[in-house]
């Protein structure tokens, strides 16, 4: 089928399609983030900057609004700086990824919260500059490029997950600790990696550990990224069992207001900030 336009807006097409240029993030391509966004985002849009320091070989200006940029620019919004042709996800951890012209052109990268801003955030690193999500792991550095193409009109959303937890538990612990060790088992450099390639791959839960308190390191590191945490099978509402005491019953028929005693105290050593599950 042929579609037939009057002159005139056969004109504004053309022009339009002519005008429409792409954006070309290089060396010089600023990251904006507001100081004020949450930590978790952030932290994720740092990993933004290392992955593009691999890809340009320079790590990106990171700026706190789209003014103190100069050229195009990568925008990171969650609760800051969302340019007004990019609708707020709404559905709980969408995002949306959105190249938009005009003097402030700029690629926008927004989600529903904190962690669907962090999922916009490695998406965008994974599709258009070619970051392998599992790059740590794999030993799969990026290609060295001058420069990454969007096209004009990207859209990018990326839907509510299915699952509303989507987790790990990391389990025999020891396997890892020999290899990044720390006095609490594994280095806590380990660990963070841990939690980025989880949320690159769009996790949002993990057991930090096999046999630990909820007040541990690496308990809060893994809340300070953004994750939500939870506990094996084992470790009823935080509670560490390896460590019970040998002179204390293990009992909740014989001794339900001990067992009760422990857990409560247990679920009042994690943080008030803290997404426990």
């Amino acid at each position: 089928m042929r579609l037939c336009l009057p002159a005139p807006l056969l004109l504004a097409a053309i022009c339009a399609e002519l005008t429409a240029q792409p954006l070309v993030l290089n060396r010089t391509t600023a990251l904006v983030v507001d100081h004020r966004e949450p930590g978790a985002v952030r932290r994720a849009a740092q990993d933004l900057a290392s992955d593009l320091r691999k890809v340009f070989g320079v790590a990106p200006r990171i700026v706190s609004s789209v003014e103190q940029a100069a050229g195009p620019a990568i925008v990171v919004s969650c609760q800051w700086n969302r340019p007004a042709g990019v609708p707020a996800p709404l559905a709980p951890e969408s995002f949306r990824i959105a190249a938009l012209p005009g003097p402030r052109a700029a690629l926008v990268l927004a989600g529903a919260g904190m962690r669907g801003t962090i999922y916009a955030i490695y998406e965008f690193s994974h599709r258009f500059p070619g970051v392998d999500p599992l790059y740590f792991w794999t030993d799969h550095e990026p290609a060295r490029r001058r420069s990454v193409t969007v096209p004009a009109g990207t859209i990018v959303d990326g839907a509510q997950p299915a699952f509303r937890y989507r987790g790990w538990f990391i389990n025999d612990e020891d396997l890892l600790s020999g290899w990044k060790p720390s006095p609490a088992g594994i280095s806590l450099e380990a660990w963070d990696h841990v939690f980025e390639a989880l949320l690159r791959l769009r996790g949002n839960m993990i057991v930090p550990g096999t046999f630990i308190f909820p007040d541990e390191p690496q308990v809060r590191a893994a809340s300070a990224r953004g994750l939500i945490i939870t506990q094996h099978h084992i470790e009823v509402l935080g509670t560490n069992t390896w460590r019970w005491p040998d002179d204390q019953p293990y009992s909740f028929a014989q001794h339900p207001q001990l067992l009760i005693n422990a857990w409560r105290n247990a679920v009042r050593q994690y943080l008030p900030e803290q997404e426990v599950l």
